[in-house]
């Protein structure tokens, strides 16, 4: 999938939502790397210095963590069903009102198959798009490059290869848009065929 900005200005009437539903993904991954960090630091004490002090209260900070993290990805799902809901909803009014002004002529001159799969399916993928998809890009961009400051200071080379990355992540898929496009319009076509 790509970034369809198209797409986006449909989302707009819900960006407070679609914010929330970034903020609660941000949190999950945040929620991952403090547990890492603990668990980096239990294993540590335990195996370099054979103490257990204050193993407890590690232990204790990463089931909260997880507790956590549990409760963002319920925000997550609520806010993202909701945003897409809404979205939906708002969609398949503005296409319904469209085919009413078109008339009925115009759905003689046009394979239903195409009218159908555009009002069922093409709706219904939005759920993924601005659901997941969407809030995972700018969460996949931001906590790297979150995690790529800090790393900066403590060793330049791991922070360069981890930049690396994080350009791949938001360059290929420009690089392979046009591979895609020819594919969607190919399974448009099929899909569009079957009536």
């Amino acid at each position: 999938m790509l970034f369809d900005p198209r797409i986006l200005r449909l989302a707009k009437p819900v960006w407070k939502m679609m914010l929330v539903t970034f903020m609660a993904g941000l949190g999950i991954s945040l929620t991952y790397i403090g547990q890492g960090r603990l668990m980096a630091g239990v294993l540590s004490r335990l195996f370099s210095a054979g103490s257990s002090q204050g193993l407890a209260l590690s232990l204790a900070a990463i089931l909260t963590l997880m507790a956590l993290r549990a409760c963002l990805q319920w925000a997550h799902e609520v806010c993202a069903m909701r945003t897409v809901g809404a979205v939906k909803t708002d969609l398949r009014t503005k296409l319904y009102q469209k085919l009413l002004d078109l008339g009925p002529g115009y759905l003689s001159r046009v394979r239903t198959g195409k009218v159908q799969s555009t009002l069922v399916v093409g709706v219904e993928s939005l759920e993924a798009y601005l659901g997941y998809y969407v809030p995972q890009m700018f969460i996949a961009l931001a906590v790297p490059a979150g995690v790529l400051l800090y790393l900066a200071k403590i060793d330049r080379y791991a922070a360069l290869l981890l930049l690396a990355f994080v350009l791949a992540v938001a360059i290929l898929p420009r690089l392979y848009r046009k591979a895609l496009g020819t594919r969607a319009r190919s399974h448009w076509q099929a899909l569009s065929g079957l009536n």
